[in-house]
């Protein structure tokens, strides 16, 4: 870590390839890969390559969105995690590294996708006593998983900006928890808990399920979806 200014963190291009290559250096293990996921119809998860064990989800950030979050943060300190369930604010310090959180949040959350050398094992042991919000602080000081972020923002067919641009879309994770799906947001000021895996199917048609939720409150918006799964 370190205590020197630091530049806000920019934007990844939102490309499966460019995922999958970052986690890899951070320290996931080489058989776990991003997908893109090109529909919530059952044909469409079926042709996933892999076990899918987290999505990602990019979609149209409002200005509602963002009173609701700030309202949030406002209310208090983070509410305690349930058992086992890793969850970071992201902050002003992380300026637009929502992909790389959800990533994260993917990643942590599938403890056992984890190099033991590794970045992201390292921030694992870190932050296991500390609350949401200063696990976003640990993981903006983190100077080796920032310079890693940094690198892939430059990757992809167009620039992300410098982290200081206001950016229209936003990363989300989706993962399992205890036999429940929870969508980790890092704008948000906890977890929010969606329905039972068992109930639903398995983890992709509970975490499918959720995402069209999320949809359905805003339909005419753009969305992306991604799979991280081990092959």
């Amino acid at each position: 870590m370190s205590n020197t200014a630091r530049a806000r963190w920019p934007a990844l291009t939102s490309d499966p390839e460019v995922f999958t290559k970052m986690l890899h250096e951070m320290g996931v293990h080489e058989n776990v890969v991003c997908r893109d996921v090109y529909g919530l119809e059952p044909e469409l998860l079926a042709m996933i390559d892999g076990e899918p064990i987290a999505v990602l989800l990019c979609y149209p950030h409002t200005a509602d969105d963002e009173l609701k979050e700030e309202r949030e943060k406002r209310a208090g300190a983070p509410p305690p995690l349930s058992d086992g369930l890793h969850f970071f604010w992201q902050d002003a310090e992380l300026g637009n590294a929502c992909g790389t959180v959800a990533c994260i949040h993917a990643a942590l959350n599938n403890p056992l996708t984890l190099n033991h050398s590794g970045q992201l094992m390292h921030l694992l042991q870190e932050v296991g006593s500390l609350n949401s919000k200063q696990r976003g602080g640990a993981l903006a000081a983190c100077d080796k998983l920032r310079e890693i972020h940094t690198k892939y923002s430059h990757e992809g067919p167009a620039s992300t900006g410098d982290g200081t641009d206001k950016v229209a879309h936003h990363f989300i994770a989706f993962v399992e928890n205890n036999g429940r799906v929870y969508e980790l947001d890092g704008f948000r000021a906890a977890p929010i808990a969606h329905g039972s895996v068992a109930e639903n199917g398995g983890f992709l048609a509970a975490a499918s399920k959720a995402v069209a939720a999320k949809m359905a409150k805003n339909p005419d918006g753009q969305y992306q979806m991604m799979a991280l799964t081990k092959i």
